[in-house]
């Protein structure tokens, strides 16, 4: 193991280099080899693997979901954290659903090309998936993440303003 503290920021070709081939798929008889895999990435580089993993978690939820998978080249994260000091609300309107608010230990935000986000809705916590390259998308005032072994993940808060 070589350690992560010290080591420079992870880029997204870091990423990149560990998201081009398929893992298995949790519950299809594959468990054992997806967590080798992981294992694999973090005897490495844990803040990597903070990254890696959630894309191959995105890949899964996706797949259950029946809806498209990452394209190459896309970096998925997971924001399923919700503190109460940042709130990310759901709104119905014509258009479709629109998303406002902060999303905190957003881990990669500054890699990740796309993500699967929970936020309040009316009647709930739903899932929605975004693109970070859109619009109304910022760093927010909230914490960063700062665990001295964590630091490279880039973990931040997001401001969402209608995505």
């Amino acid at each position: 193991m070589t350690g992560s503290i010290g080591r420079a920021p992870i880029e997204a070709a870091d990423v990149r280099a560990h998201i081009g081939a398929p893992w298995p798929l949790p519950g299809r008889g594959g468990t054992w080899r997806r967590w080798e895999l992981l294992a694999a990435v973090a005897a490495d580089d844990l803040p990597l693997a903070k990254l890696v993993e959630p894309h191959y978690d995105a890949v899964a939820i996706l797949d259950e979901l029946h809806a498209r998978p990452p394209a190459p080249g896309e970096i998925w994260g997971v924001w399923a954290a919700e503190p109460p000091f940042a709130v990310l609300t759901a709104t119905e309107g014509e258009a479709g659903w629109s998303l406002s608010g902060s999303k905190a230990f957003c881990s990669g935000a500054r890699l990740v090309t796309h993500a699967l986000v929970t936020a309040e809705a009316p009647d709930g916590p739903r899932l929605f998936a975004i693109d970070l390259a859109g619009d109304g998308i910022r760093e927010g005032a909230g914490p960063a993440w700062t665990g001295a072994g964590m630091r490279r993940s880039g973990t931040r808060t997001l401001d969402l303003v209608d995505v």
